[in-house]
C-alpha cells in the first residue's frame, strides 16, 4: 500500500465561499500530524472529497547511499538532477535579455548604476568551472546529461532535518494544490499582460525624461508581482507581504504622477531631482576624503564586519559627480531645486518628492489624496510592521482551549488576500499606463479584464485552515 502524506490533526483545510478577510482576520492553528498511513481531507468548494497521495512529491522508492549510509530518494534527486539539466541547457542558449530601452536624453541618467544582468554565457562558463571534476567535461562547454546526473544522484544531503510539525513544504504546497492550480496561471497571465503592456509603452513615447520614471516604476511593481507569484506557488503568502508594500507604494506613485497629466512632468521631476541626490549622496559616502566618506566610515566602525568593508571603486567618481551637478544646474531641474529648498525650509527636514508644490507631506497623506486611506489603514501599516519585524508575536502567536502555540511556516491563511490584492494593484497600475500612454486600448482592456480575469479569479477557492494545536 502508498504511504499517505501526514495531514493536520483534528481538522482538514476546506475551501467555500467564506473569504478570511485581512490577514488577522482569521488566525490559523498549528499544523498537527497524524501518523504516516492516514489521509488528508479537503473538501471542495462545489462538495466532494479528494485523497491526496502518499509520500513527499509522490516518489517511494527509497535507496541507502554506500558512502554515507543514509536513506536517500533516488527518484527525488533524478528530478533535482532533471531540473538542473534543464537549467543548465537553458544557459546555453547563450541569449542576453534585451528588454525594452525607455527614451531618456540626460546624460546622468544614462549612467546608471551597474546592471546586474549578465549575458547568459558568463553564468553558463562559472557552472562548468564549478563542475569542473566531471567525468567528460572540459570547463566552458556544456557537461554530458549523463555524467551530470551520475554526479548529483546519491549525493550526500545535509544533516539537519526541519520538524515536520512546523515545516513541511511539500505537505503545505500539496494541501493547496486545488487553489495554486487555478491562482498561479491567473498572476502570470496578469504578469504577462503587464509586461507586454511596458514594451508597447517604451515604444518611443511622447515626452522626455518622465518616462524613465513612470516606466520603471511600473517595471519595479511587476518584478514585484512576478516575486508574489513565485511565493504563491510555494505556498508562502505571509513572506508576501514586503512584496505587496511595494507594489501599493510604486501604484501610488504612478496613480499621483499620471491622474493629472498637465502636472506629469512636474511631479515626474521632482521624483528624477530626489533619485539624483540620492545618487550624489551615495558616491560622495564612497570618497574617504569627502565630509560624507568620513562620516559613514566613523559610523561604521563599531562594527564587527567593518574590518571587511571596502568602499566601492567608482574610477570616474568625480566626472559622474560632475554630470549630476551639471543636470541640477540645468533650467527644468533648478526650478526643483527651488521648490525643494522652499519646502524644507517651511517643513524642516528633507521633504519627499510627492511634498514638493503643495502636495501630501506623508505617504498616508498621499494614499488619501489618492482615495486609497483605507487600504494604508488597514493594509500599508500592517505589511510595513512585518517588515520591521514588529508584528512577529501577533500574528505567530496563537491561542486556544490547550494554550498558547506557534504557527507552522507556510501558513496558508493569507493566500486568498495576497492573490487578490496583488491582482488589484497590478491591474489599477495597468489602468494608469493605458490612461497616460494609449488611452485607445482601454476597451480591450477592461474586457481583457472582464473575460479573461474576474471569470478565473471568482473560481479560486476560500481557503479556510480547521483544526486542534499543539503545544510546542
Amino acid at each position: 500500500m502508498r504511504r499517505r502524506l501526514p495531514p493536520p490533526s483534528g481538522g482538514r483545510i476546506q475551501t467555500g465561499r467564506e473569504s478570511i478577510g485581512s490577514s488577522r482576520s482569521a488566525m490559523p492553528l498549528l499544523l498537527r500530524f497524524r501518523p504516516r498511513g492516514s489521509e488528508t481531507n479537503v473538501d471542495i468548494q462545489k462538495g466532494g472529497r479528494q485523497t491526496w497521495p502518499a509520500t513527499r512529491l509522490g516518489l517511494s522508492s527509497q535507496t541507502s547511499d554506500r558512502r554515507s549510509g543514509k536513506a536517500w530518494n533516488r527518484e527525488e534527486d533524478d528530478q533535482t538532477a532533471r531540473h538542473y539539466l534543464m537549467s543548465y541547457c537553458h544557459l546555453e542558449k547563450n541569449v542576453t535579455p534585451r528588454g525594452p530601452r525607455a527614451v531618456t536624453n540626460s546624460r546622468a541618467f544614462a549612467h546608471a548604476e551597474p546592471s546586474c544582468a549578465a549575458p547568459f554565457r558568463a553564468c553558463t562558463i562559472e557552472m562548468a568551472k564549478q563542475d569542473s571534476n566531471l567525468k567528460g567535461h572540459r570547463p566552458g562547454l556544456r557537461p554530458n546529461p549523463r555524467h551530470l546526473l551520475r554526479s548529483l544522484v546519491g549525493k550526500d544531503r545535509m544533516p539537519t532535518t526541519a520538524p515536520r510539525t512546523v515545516y513541511d513544504p511539500d505537505l503545505s504546497k500539496a494541501q493547496v494544490k486545488l487553489f495554486t492550480d487555478i491562482a498561479v496561471p491567473l498572476l502570470k497571465e496578469v504578469l504577462n499582460h503587464g509586461l507586454a503592456l511596458f514594451v508597447r509603452c517604451s515604444i518611443r513615447p511622447e515626452g522626455d525624461d518622465e518616462n524613465l520614471m513612470i516606466l520603471f516604476t511600473y517595471r519595479h511593481l511587476l518584478e514585484m508581482l512576478d516575486s508574489v507569484l513565485i511565493q504563491i506557488a510555494e505556498c508562502s503568502p505571509a513572506t508576501a507581504a514586503l512584496q505587496l508594500r511595494a507594489m501599493f507604494e510604486a501604484l501610488l506613485t504612478l496613480e499621483y504622477v499620471t491622474c493629472d497629466k498637465a502636472k506629469t512632468r512636474q511631479r515626474a521631476l521632482a521624483y528624477l531631482y530626489q533619485v539624483l541626490l540620492q545618487r550624489k549622496a551615495f558616491y560622495l559616502a564612497q570618497d574617504p576624503n569627502t565630509p560624507e566618506g568620513k562620516a559613514f566610515l566613523e559610523y561604521v566602525s563599531d562594527d564587527p564586519y567593518s574590518k571587511d568593508y571596502k568602499s566601492v571603486q567608482v574610477q570616474d567618481l568625480a566626472e559622474r559627480l560632475k554630470e549630476i551637478d551639471e543636470l541640477i544646474d540645468t533650467p527644468d531641474f533648478q526650478v526643483i531645486t527651488e521648490e525643494y529648498r522652499r519646502v524644507r525650509k517651511t517643513h524642516g527636514g528633507k521633504p519627499n518628492w510627492y511634498s514638493l508644490y503643495d502636495g501630501p507631506r506623508t505617504i498616508k497623506d498621499l494614499a488619501r489624496l489618492l482615495k486609497r486611506g483605507a487600504s494604508y489603514a488597514i493594509l500599508y501599516k500592517e505589511w510595513s510592521e512585518r517588515m520591521h519585524s514588529v508584528d512577529a508575536i501577533d500574528r505567530i502567536l496563537t491561542h486556544d482551549s490547550s494554550g498558547p502555540s506557534a504557527r507552522p511556516l507556510r501558513d496558508p491563511t493569507e493566500l486568498n488576500s495576497t492573490v487578490d490584492f496583488a491582482i488589484t494593484f497590478a491591474i489599477a497600475a495597468a489602468r494608469c499606463l493605458i490612461r497616460h500612454y494609449r488611452p485607445e486600448e482601454e476597451p480591450a482592456f477592461k474586457k481583457w479584464v472582464a473575460n479573461e480575469i474576474m471569470p478565473n479569479w471568482k473560481r479560486i477557492p476560500k481557503i479556510i485552515v480547521k483544526g486542534s494545536v499543539e503545544r510546542i
